[in-house]
């Protein structure tokens, strides 16, 4: 781990908004902490409460970080729209990151 994983990683647990959370992940991005080949065991702790670990097949995983409220479904039998900021991070060895992407959705 760097100086820059441990102070961007900081910054992120202790943002108070969506906004300074999702600024953070793209200085993380920019500065190479989240990139190909990064650990994905240090970017799950990166994250820490706000990720949503979607399992795969064998040691295939995929991370999804939202950073604003999703809408809240009214019954297990309606759909709801994914929107706002989020980031996904997926492993194919269950090691190294070996996809990312940020995007944002609206309704």
């Amino acid at each position: 781990m760097d100086e820059n994983y441990k102070t961007l990683s900081t910054e992120y647990q202790n943002a108070k908004s969506w906004e300074v959370r999702r600024d953070v992940c793209i200085r993380a991005i920019d500065s190479e902490v989240i990139k190909i080949g990064s650990s994905f065991k240090e970017i799950i702790a990166f994250f820490g409460g706000d990720k949503k670990p979607v399992s795969g097949k064998n040691r295939e995983s995929t991370l999804v970080v939202d950073f604003s409220n999703q809408i809240a479904n009214k019954s297990s039998f309606e759909a709801v729209p994914f929107v706002g900021w989020y980031i996904v991070i997926k492993t194919i060895d269950g090691t190294t990151v070996s996809e990312y992407y940020l995007t944002n959705t609206h309704k």
